[in-house]
């Protein structure tokens, strides 16, 4: 390239971007009349900037003071027209038709119903490994564990085994780590393209693709023991029609196990850090639990759950593990003043309408068997010294809540 061809294109990079900056700061732009800082209307840059801090909900709820309740997000007001069922289409950065501009899309959210069964095997091994600890145990960690083995149970029909073995191929690290990664490309997926192509920056990405890929291909290998995911997403229950290709069946696998097992694992112990920080719910959930599984009574039975009136959801309204939510795509059109409709119903950790999260009813049986077979076989205590405020002092946003200092636990 000649250095008359850089002048040229450096000249048009710059005139575009200028152009660009002039009209989204002019008054002509359809949102030109919402409030909010000035750095958000230039661009999307300085957002996915502090995605890196793990600091967008707190950056959120600073503007909501300043601006009010419109600053290109939802307020109760908003939830069933926007999330409900005729509400609006999933936004840019989860939406297949970003790959007819040229974007690389991430696959489409899979929405299978699975049989929420109850790993008897694994909540067991849960209380044994527990229970072989000596002192005091991060519980945390090993609900992190738990989680992750769940998920790979419930999607490859097993293939994991962090309980028994530990965390030896450093699995969490990488999820921990591609999360970070995967939040910035969430609030800038057109810079996808030019980063997948520096191996550093997607290394932890990669890892977890591939990771995905031999789960995917083992499972393929030895087929379907009992009704997993796999066996509905491989069309094993369907004579006429071939599994879909390997790098979808990866990225199938790769959404279910993370997106499952960091939600659960993080809720359950966000669940025991309320218990242990208020002994007087503490009593009351532990007198609930003693009524209806009294001794031989297995945790993994479920048919009490309905009946438990005290055990809820406080602690997923408190510390939601997804605090911001997904994007919505806004049609070209301004809504009439008056066409929304008050709704009490901001509650909504698993999200609402058709895009809500399908293994909701998976997660809640999952939650409250464990802690019904951690309470009815421990009684649990907060190390001596540990300080209960750092737990909530600096949880970071990465789409997913990344953990804070944990809680260790005297058994």
């Amino acid at each position: 390239m000649s250095l008359r061809d850089v002048s040229l294109l450096t000249s048009y990079l710059a005139a575009l971007a200028t152009s660009v900056v002039i009209y989204r700061l002019s008054p002509f732009r359809p949102l030109a009349s919402y409030p909010g800082p000035v750095w958000r209307r230039v661009s999307m840059i300085g957002p996915a900037a502090a995605t890196v801090s793990g600091n967008r909900d707190r950056m959120f709820a600073d503007m909501h003071k300043q601006y009010g309740d419109i600053v290109r997000t939802v307020d109760p007001t908003f939830v069933e027209p926007l999330l409900g069922a005729g509400g609006l289409p999933k936004g840019p950065s989860t939406s297949k038709e970003r790959s007819d501009e040229g974007y690389a899309a991430p696959h489409p959210p899979i929405q299978i119903t699975t049989e929420a069964i109850c790993r008897r095997r694994l909540t067991q091994l849960l209380v044994q490994r527990l229970g072989d600890q000596s002192g005091s145990a991060d519980l945390g960690l090993w609900l992190k564990y738990f989680g992750y083995d769940f998920m790979c149970d419930t999607a490859f029909g097993g293939g994991s085994e962090l309980l028994r073995n530990g965390d030896k191929n450093n699995v969490w690290a990488i999820i921990e780590e591609g999360i970070v990664v995967c939040t910035v490309l969430h609030t800038l997926p057109w810079l996808g393209i030019y980063l997948g192509k520096i191996p550093s920056v997607v290394k932890p990405m990669l890892l977890l693709q591939e990771n995905g890929r031999q789960m995917a291909k083992a499972r393929l290998e030895r087929g379907s023991k009992t009704r997993d995911l796999y066996h509905y997403l491989c069309n094993e229950d369907l004579s006429d029609r071939s599994p879909p290709a390997i790098a979808e069946l990866a990225d199938d696998g790769i959404l279910t196990v993370v997106a499952g097992s960091d939600t659960a694992s993080m809720t359950m112990t966000n669940v025991f850090y309320c218990l242990l920080t208020h002994p007087e719910a503490y009593a009351k959930l532990q007198a609930e639990i003693d009524k209806f599984y009294p001794a031989g009574e297995p945790a993994s039975e479920t048919k009490h759950h309905r009946d438990m009136h005290y055990y809820g959801n406080e602690a997923l309204r408190l510390y939601p593990p997804v605090p911001l939510g997904s994007q919505r795509r806004v049609p070209h059109r301004r809504h009439e003043d008056g066409g929304f409709v008050h709704n009490e119903a901001a509650f909504m950790p698993f999200s609402i309408g058709p895009m809500n999260c399908p293994g909701k009813d998976l997660a809640n049986l999952e939650m409250r068997a464990i802690i019904v077979a951690l309470m009815k076989n421990f009684n649990f205590r907060l190390l001596d010294g540990w300080d209960p405020a750092k737990f909530g002092e600096d949880p970071k946003d990465y789409f997913l809540v990344a953990r804070p200092e944990l809680i260790e636990i005297k058994l």
